[in-house]
């Protein structure tokens, strides 16, 4: 018996010719939350558990309204984290392009966007990239390396005027 969601039926989207689109971005969104859930724990892990010296935040409103991956409290100055695939030189034009088809996507909606928010304008934002070259891949899944996250540590800590941590090895 064919189930259907009391709204809509989404099964078209897992027969093709739509099957191999959607398996595609299936494993794409996978193993995005993957690496972003196993950056958010190592963060925990090294600022609230060992050092226990801030707050790590991690809220799915945050990443779609605010297009924020985490928020870290750190001696009372807040970072934005900014965690994605592919080189730091390609983002602004991934974001241009995200921002162009988002301002359509709401046209009737704006008041619910991020754009002109004050307070979000003056919180600073670190990135970290997750790239074949520098990744580590666990069980078949690829994660940000262990030496981008101490990078983002390091930056994180410097900021906020911590010793540097060599809690990662």
């Amino acid at each position: 018996m064919k189930k259907v969601h009391k709204n809509k039926d989404y099964s078209p989207y897992f027969e093709e010719p739509l099957y191999q689109g959607m398996l595609e971005r299936m494993s794409v969104w996978y193993e995005a939350g993957m690496a972003e859930t196993y950056l958010y724990t190592c963060l925990v892990e090294a600022i609230e558990d060992e050092k226990r010296e801030g707050l790590v935040l991690y809220d799915p409103r945050a990443d779609w309204k605010l297009k924020t991956d985490a928020v870290v409290i750190l001696h009372g100055r807040i970072t934005r984290i900014s965690a994605f695939t592919g080189s730091k030189e390609d983002r602004p034009q991934v974001e241009a392009r995200r921002s162009e088809t988002e301002k359509e996507r709401k046209k009737n909606t704006m008041r619910s966007a991020h754009w002109g928010n004050k307070q979000l304008d003056q919180i600073p934002q670190k990135q970290i990239t997750l790239t074949e070259e520098d990744c580590q891949i666990v069980n078949g899944v690829k994660l940000f390396s262990l030496s981008a996250v101490k990078n983002l540590l390091d930056e994180l800590y410097r900021d906020a005027g911590i010793q540097e941590d060599r809690y990662i090895k």
